[in-house]
């Protein structure tokens, strides 16, 4: 049976992610990995956005149009180059939906993370999700975390700034895990990356030192209103287009003296374009839904200053809600569970 067209453009760009996720430390931006394979005669490669160029409409044409004033591809025909550019922006859409899937794997001894020595073995939490952080000194509030003579870097979904944060704070005896990067160092792995977070200030901490917990732990939805809808404002607009922020929800849960609170950001990953045909803003429905959840339980009082309340733990963790799920997630609000299709702590 002939495979279809489109069925196998889409598993070019799968392959041609990998490839670009193996040669990660070759470029810095996707278009120089193209531009790179391109130069090398990749017949493969040519005829993908040879079918990319067959298939472009005007709303195409006008997206790739800024793209043609840059330096990349010369030599080509316009169209040509229009057709790169679109299959730089589907191929990157592939390699970070792999990068996704592989930060959210549990660790494997052969993970090059591991490398540095089996002791580090030692140090995996029991689900094999996260690694003690006791034995790792952190570089100048950045990703990298040097570990004995040997270096490992954060995953690049947590912030550095909070693990930096953290170990400030928390008293001397807190057990502290951290997520790693699988694939460090390892040639598929993105470079360290610098905390720009500001440090921050203390004055926060007095500020909230003596709001109840009562105030933290209130059921509320906020949700992103879409603009036109509701009352729109700038800020709104770049929450829900380009941030794709679609909620920010907290519950808590109680259990006999146990207080469990939950926090949760939703993200919506569809991705949002301009529709060229009205110059309207739409939304892509394929992609899925993220959750950046902050759980911690308490035996502590409601009533309790925040400087007075213990916690018995803290974690973060990332919900991916694929597919229904994801539709079923922006449409349902906490207390109520929509199970994740993945997740990470």
């Amino acid at each position: 049976m002939t495979e279809d067209p489109l069925e196998s453009y889409l598993n070019g760009l799968r392959s041609f992610a990998e490839r670009a996720i193996t040669a990660r430390g070759t470029w810095q931006i996707i278009f120089e990995f193209l531009e790179m394979e391109l130069r090398a005669g990749n017949a493969e490669l040519a005829a993908l956005i040879n079918w990319r160029q067959d298939q472009m409409t005007a709303q195409d044409r006008a997206e790739a149009a800024g793209f043609l004033t840059c330096g990349f591809f010369a030599g080509h025909s316009d169209e040509f180059r229009a057709a790169v550019y679109l299959v730089s922006l589907e191929m990157d859409r592939q390699r970070r939906a792999i990068k996704l899937r592989r930060s959210l794997e549990r660790y494997r001894q052969s993970d090059p993370v591991f490398s540095s020595g089996a002791k580090m073995l030692g140090f995996v939490s029991k689900r094999n999700e996260m690694v003690d952080a006791r034995e790792l000194r952190q570089e100048r509030r950045s990703g990298l975390l040097a570990y004995g003579t040997s270096f490992v870097k954060v995953s690049g979904l947590l912030n550095p700034e909070i693990l930096s944060f953290v170990r400030s704070h928390a008293p001397a005896s807190t057990q502290i895990e951290v997520r790693l990067d699988p694939d460090y160092p390892g040639g598929p792995a993105d470079p360290p990356f610098a905390s720009y977070t500001p440090e921050l200030p203390i004055e926060f901490l007095k500020l909230i030192a003596d709001v109840p917990l009562s105030r933290f732990i209130q059921t509320r939805r906020w949700a992103v209103p879409i603009p036109g809808v509701g009352a729109t404002d700038a800020r709104n607009f770049a929450e829900y287009f380009a941030a794709g922020l679609r909620a920010l929800e907290t519950t808590a849960v109680h259990d006999g003296a146990r207080t469990e609170i939950y926090f949760e950001e939703i993200e919506d990953a569809g991705g949002i374009y301009i529709d060229m045909r009205d110059g309207g803003l739409r939304e892509r429905t394929e992609g899925p839904v993220l959750g950046r959840m902050i759980h911690f339980d308490t035996e502590s009082k409601a009533s309790s200053a925040a400087r007075d309340v213990t916690l018995i733990h803290l974690d973060l963790a990332l919900n991916v809600y694929d597919e229904g799920a994801s539709r079923a997630r922006l449409t349902t609000e906490l207390p109520q569970r929509v199970e994740a299709s993945r997740r990470i702590h």
